[in-house]
C-alpha cells in the first residue's frame, strides 16, 4: 500500500486550488467595491463657474448693452423668448437693477450650441457676481463676492473735436464725461464750453479681477483747462465711505447756483459799471449779464428758491425774480413767456424751466437779462462762483489736502500713466 508523504503531489495540488479560489474570491470582491465608486461611463456635469471650454456643447459669448436697449432686449436680441427674458430679470431684480446697468455693460451668456439655448447668465458688478443658471425648475440666481485689487490711474488728453468723444478716444467711458459734467455743473457747462485744444486730466480707480477682467470705477480726481481757466476737483468721501468732491480750496462740488441759467449763444453784455446803452447811447450802469439766443431758448432756475416776482416790470419786459435765500436772489428779463406752474409764491427747483427767451421790455432783440445779487448789492456773476455751503476744515481739511497734493502731483507728472497712488485696496 502506498504511503503518503508530506511531499506528495496531491495535498500540494489541493492547497495550490485552495489559494487560487482565495484569490479569485478576493478580486471579486475588490471588483464590487471598485464598481460602487467609480462610474462605467463619465458624463458631464455643469460647471459652477463660467470654465466650460471642456463642454464641446457650450460656449461663452459676450455682449454689451447698446444706447437706449434694456436689458430684457438685449436678451432677445440673442435669442430668448420674450416670456424667458421676462422671467430671468424677475429672478434678478433682488440682485440687479436693469434700469441701473449703463450703455456699454457687459454681460456673459452660455450657449448651448446644439439646441442654442441660454443655459447661463452672468454679470459683473463692482465688487460682486451675479449670475443665473437655467434649471428644470426656472432661473436659479446667486451671486458672490469678486476678489479684486484697485489702482488708480491718470488718463490724459486734448480736446480735438469734442469733448465726449475726446475723453472716450483716451479710455474713458461715457458715464464719466456724465459724471464730469455733473461735478462741474455750477462751474461751466463741459460740453459746450470746451473747444479744440482745451486738456483734460482725470485720475480713476482702476479695478482687476481674479480672472483678469479690467473696470474702471467713478472719478477720483479730475482737472480741465477749459480755454484760459482752469477747473479742478477731488474726491473726498464722507464717514459713510460716500464719495463727495471739493474744489482746490476744499469747498464743495457742485456749487449751489449753475454755471448758466440758459444754453447761450454768446454774451452781448458783460457786468460793467460804465457802458453805452444800446438803446440811447447815454453812459450807464449794467449790473448784469446778457445772454443772447433764439427766442424761445428755456431759461432755467440757477438754483432752489422761491418765485417772488413773474409778471411784466417796465424795460426788463416779462420778468421773473426767484428769492434762494440766505440773501441771494436772481432775476431774469426780457421773456417771451413764463415757464409752467412759474406763479409768486411758487417753489422752484435748480434747472427747472422758469421762462423762455424773448425780447419784451427795452430790447435791441432776442436775450436774457439776468441780474444776481446778494443782500441786494448786484453780483458779477460770471466770476462770483458762490461755494455751496460746505466746506471742510480742521483735520478733515489737512487729510484731504494730503490726498489733493498727491493726485495733483500725479497729474501734472507726465510720466505717470498706472501706478499706486495708495495701497491697493484688495477686497
Amino acid at each position: 500500500m502506498a504511503r503518503l508523504f508530506p511531499d506528495d503531489g496531491f495535498p500540494t495540488r489541493l492547497f495550490c486550488a485552495s489559494l487560487a479560489r482565495m484569490f479569485m474570491l478576493f478580486l471579486l470582491l475588490l471588483g464590487c467595491l471598485f464598481r460602487s465608486t467609480v462610474p462605467v461611463t463619465l458624463t458631464a456635469q455643469p460647471s459652477a463657474d463660467f470654465n466650460e471650454s471642456g463642454e464641446d456643447r457650450h460656449q461663452r459669448v459676450k455682449l454689451r448693452l447698446e444706447s437706449g436697449e434694456s436689458l430684457a432686449s438685449l436678451l432677445v436680441r440673442r435669442g430668448l423668448d420674450r416670456t424667458s427674458a421676462q422671467n430671468l430679470i424677475q429672478k434678478l431684480r433682488p440682485f440687479v437693477n436693469p434700469r441701473a446697468l449703463p450703455v456699454g455693460q457687459e454681460v456673459d451668456l452660455v450657449i448651448d450650441t446644439e439646441d442654442d439655448r441660454v443655459h447661463a447668465f452672468e454679470v459683473v458688478l463692482a465688487k460682486r457676481v451675479v449670475r443665473a443658471d437655467a434649471t428644470a425648475d426656472g432661473w436659479l440666481v446667486n451671486q458672490w463676492a469678486l476678489p479684486f485689487s484697485s489702482w488708480l490711474k491718470v488718463v490724459r488728453g486734448r480736446v480735438t473735436d469734442d469733448f465726449a468723444r475726446s475723453l472716450v478716444r483716451a479710455g474713458l467711458g461715457s458715464e464719466h464725461v456724465t459724471q464730469l459734467q455733473e461735478i462741474f455743473v455750477s462751474d461751466l457747462d463741459v460740453l459746450r464750453d470746451s473747444q479744440s485744444g482745451d486738456a483734460f486730466a482725470v485720475i480713476v480707480t482702476e479695478r482687476f479681477d481674479a480672472e483678469g477682467r479690467r473696470t474702471l470705477g467713478p472719478v477720483s480726481a479730475a482737472s480741465l483747462r477749459i480755454g484760459s481757466e482752469n477747473y479742478s476737483a477731488f474726491e473726498y468721501g464722507d464717514a459713510n465711505g460716500q464719495p463727495r468732491y471739493f474744489d482746490n480750496a476744499g469747498i464743495r462740488l457742485p456749487r449751489r447756483f449753475l454755471a448758466a441759467p440758459l444754453q447761450y449763444d454768446r454774451i452781448s453784455s458783460t457786468f460793467d459799471l460804465a457802458r453805452p446803452d444800446p438803446l440811447t447811447g447815454n453812459i450807464r450802469r449794467h449790473e448784469a449779464i446778457d445772454y443772447v439766443a433764439a427766442d424761445g431758448t428755456p431759461v432755467i432756475a440757477v438754483g432752489q428758491g422761491v418765485v417772488e416776482f413773474a409778471d411784466w416790470h417796465g424795460g426788463y419786459g416779462y420778468r421773473v425774480e426767484i428769492n434762494h435765500g440766505n440773501g441771494y436772489v436772481s432775476s431774469y428779463g426780457h421773456l417771451s413767456a413764463f415757464g409752467p406752474n412759474i406763479a409768486v409764491g411758487k417753489p422752484v427747483k435748480t434747472g427747472e424751466v422758469i421762462g423762455y427767451v424773448g425780447g419784451t421790455g427795452y430790447s435791441t432783440g432776442p436775450h436774457l437779462h439776468f441780474e444776481f445779487s446778494h443782500d441786494r448789492e448786484k453780483l458779477d456773476y460770471l466770476i462770483a462762483r458762490i461755494g455751496s455751503g460746505e466746506r471742510l476744515s480742521g483735520s478733515e481739511l489737512r487729510r484731504f489736502r494730503i490726498a489733493r497734493d498727491e493726485k495733483i502731483a500725479a497729474m501734472q507728472d507726465r510720466n505717470f500713466q498706472t501706478a499706486q497712488l495708495r495701497k491697493p485696496a484688495s477686497y
